[in-house]
């Protein structure tokens, strides 16, 4: 059985008013990030290095201008350096999902295809030492993990050229076996391999995290990609991981702006067309360009095409803007599954709605998403929305007027359903779900992110009922 528009996308309609729906949506909380930094330099039994405490210097000034609480070690023996590890897990553990960073510049070997980070008392040339005294990579991953973190990222600057003994002993670092998901370890160099005592991968590190809106996998491949390049291959850092979340750690939030996407379908080949939705969506858009909106367009789409724009459109999105999308057309629900009609779309059967239409929720999830969302549907529920006699429908005209002026979008939901009603003699009233405490309004610079999706269909036209 086909009728007409009724979404139930929210989870309140409004009959016969308009409201706002306030804590609808929790608002994201900004993630907590901490940072444990070690530098081990001044080592007893084997060679001293240079690097790690101006590694160790220079990395927390930039942690922190990302926003993370950092401690800084130096010099750790084996008790030290496992208590710092046990107190950086407990700090983890006082917040909900953190980002918990780890970075260590000092020696590092590994006994038996396992890890170790040197403490500064321990003797290489006996791979028991490193057994029993030196801290192991996979049990400092475990610990951080175990603190239920967002994402775990271990950047180790630890292949230096040490001595390791004849029982188990190899340079280098090898990779943590069992790797915890959400997990990234940055090695300064390949499994096996050795690093020289230079700044090379510290200064590369430095460099590449400030680079604003990349993810940390992207930052990590960077990371190494650089050292390679500038090394001619001689040191190529690896990078491990497992089931990263889409983490940034320096973000930069351009202006927030306001854009809409309005597709307006007429030329329907299946069905009869439509009069005005046309004419609605140009005029619509004519009139958000003179408030300031930055305006995508499009007429008579068929359903490849609406993908291809909605995919296109939300590239330009970010979290901070406001953004309208605005459809003028056909549209049926089938099942409780709600769709909007492209030009090609067949709609004999639910079969043929279900794979030639698009699933509203299509739309949510490439364009709304957002805390605050705001659905206006030019008609109720199993309502009939009026062609209108001019060039305009009601519905389109009266919203047209009210972005116009200079009124909170509330008030312009308002007068519009005011005006549809009595243009109508009551026939159509329009609706609105609302779940916002932002104040938007439309000829004014934005204050808070927003979805506005306006749904204009459900013409009288017979194929609808």
């Amino acid at each position: 059985m086909r009728v007409v528009w009724i979404l139930s996308l929210f989870v309140m309609v409004m009959y016969g008013g308009i409201s706002k729906v306030k804590g609808g949506y929790d608002k994201p909380k900004s993630i907590k990030k901490v940072a444990l930094v070690i530098g081990n330099s001044n080592y007893k039994y084997i060679e001293k290095l240079i690097s790690p405490k101006k590694d160790a210097i220079k990395m927390p000034e930039k942690l922190k201008s990302l926003g993370f609480d950092v401690t800084i070690k130096y010099n750790l023996d084996s008790i030290e350096m496992l208590a710092e590890v046990k107190k950086f897990k407990r700090t983890l553990e006082k917040y909900k999902n953190p980002i918990a960073f780890f970075y260590y510049s000092g020696h590092g070997s590994q006994v038996d295809k396992e890890s170790y980070l040197i403490p500064i008392n321990v003797d290489t040339t006996d791979s028991d030492n490193i057994r029993f005294r030196a801290i192991k990579v996979e049990e400092i991953l475990k610990k951080i993990s175990s603190a239920r973190t967002l994402v775990n990222i271990l950047f180790l600057d630890a292949c230096r050229d040490i001595p390791t003994g004849t029982r188990g002993g190899n340079k280098g670092l090898g990779q943590v076996k069992n790797l915890t998901s959400g997990s990234l370890i940055l090695y300064s160099t390949e499994s096996g391999k050795t690093a020289k005592d230079s700044r090379l991968f510290n200064k590369v590190v430095l460099d590449k995290l400030s680079i604003p809106n990349k993810n940390l996998l992207a930052l990590a491949s960077d990371i190494s990609n650089e050292v390679a390049k500038k090394t001619e291959d001689k040191q190529i850092p690896e990078v491990i991981f497992k089931k990263l979340p889409n983490v940034v750690l320096s973000e930069k939030i351009r202006e927030p702006k306001k854009l809409a996407l309005i597709i307006g379908n007429k030329d329907y080949k299946y069905i009869p067309e439509l009069q005005n939705s046309v004419n609605d969506a140009r005029d619509l858009a004519s009139t958000l360009k003179e408030v300031d909106f930055d305006v995508t367009m499009r007429n008579n789409l068929n359903k490849n095409d609406t993908l291809q724009i909605m995919k296109s459109f939300s590239k330009k999105i970010n979290k901070n803007d406001i953004v309208l999308f605005y459809f003028s057309g056909g549209g049926l629900q089938i099942n409780g599954i709600n769709y909007i009609l492209p030009i090609d779309a067949r709609i004999y059967d639910s079969y043929e709605v279900k794979y030639l239409a698009i699933n509203t929720n299509q739309i949510i999830s490439k364009i709304g998403k957002f805390n605050d969302k705001i659905i206006i549907y030019s008609t109720g529920s199993k309502g009939i929305a009026s062609n209108g006699k001019g060039g305009n429908t009601p519905f389109a005209k009266s919203l047209i007027k009210y972005i116009k002026k200079d009124i909170e979008l509330c008030e312009v939901i308002k007068g519009v359903r005011r005006d549809v009603i009595k243009s109508t003699n009551g026939k159509q009233k329009p609706e609105a779900i609302l779940s916002s405490s932002n104040n938007f309004y439309f000829n004014r610079k934005p204050n808070g992110s927003m979805a506005i999706i306006i749904l204009d269909t459900c013409r009288n036209n017979p194929w609808e009922r």
